[in-house]
């Protein structure tokens, strides 16, 4: 995944705040306020596109994960 298809993913999804769930699935955020959302593009498959203060995480159906840092996109 390049950089501006994951700029992609983050303009074209719904985020929410984190809810209790997601913080058990992504331990890992360390921002107070992580957003979270889903993104199906047409003809792919669902990624889930995580935003934690500057950094962007894109996790495609297989399980890999992408990680972006706002500043180098």
């Amino acid at each position: 995944m390049t950089p501006q298809q994951a700029l992609n993913a983050v303009a074209r999804t719904r985020f929410r705040p984190f809810k209790d769930g997601d913080w058990d699935c992504y331990a890992g955020c360390v921002s107070e306020k992580p957003l979270i959302g889903r993104h199906t593009p047409p003809g792919g498959s669902p990624v889930d596109v995580v935003v934690d203060g500057d950094v962007v995480n894109v996790i495609v159906a297989d399980g890999v994960f992408y990680l972006f840092k706002l500043e180098e996109m």
